[in-house]
């Protein structure tokens, strides 16, 4: 299977759990958004925040400096806030977590075991890294 018919597998069987899915398919997908989420990433950082008024890598304040003057405790940084700069990045890897996990299902199917056997991490691993069975099996 070729690289962007692989991602065009992944996008068109988005909510689908049937079936099988080669390492192939898996690991050209898990790339794709890899490389996807570091150059949308890359945008954020040089481009978007330079847009934005900030430096890159320059820490955006996370509350506006009329709201630090009312309450001056907010000027403390807050770690679970998320940068603001980083919807985009973020957004595609939320759009990514069901193709992912449904691919996740299928490759296990290819090894003839039932998709729940996906929550399993120990096994898990080696499904996705060694080839599946040969022929046909019950799931495809």
């Amino acid at each position: 299977m070729s690289f962007f018919r692989a991602i065009f597998s992944a996008i068109r069987n988005y909510f689908n759990i049937s079936g099988r899915s080669n390492r192939r398919e898996f690991w050209y997908w898990l790339g794709f958004v890899v490389l996807a989420y570091l150059l949308l990433r890359y945008f954020e950082v040089n481009y978007l925040a330079i847009w934005a008024g900030y430096l890159p890598y320059e820490e955006p304040d996370q509350f506006p400096a009329w709201l630090i003057g009312m309450y001056p405790a907010l000027s403390d940084e807050v770690p679970w806030m998320p940068d603001f700069l980083s919807w985009i990045s973020s957004a595609w890897l939320v759009f990514c977590i069901i193709p992912t996990l449904t691919l996740i299902v299928r490759r296990v199917h290819d090894h003839d075991r039932p998709g729940w056997m996906a929550l399993t991490i120990v096994p898990l691993v080696w499904w996705l890294v060694a080839k599946g069975t040969k022929g046909p099996n019950r799931y495809g």
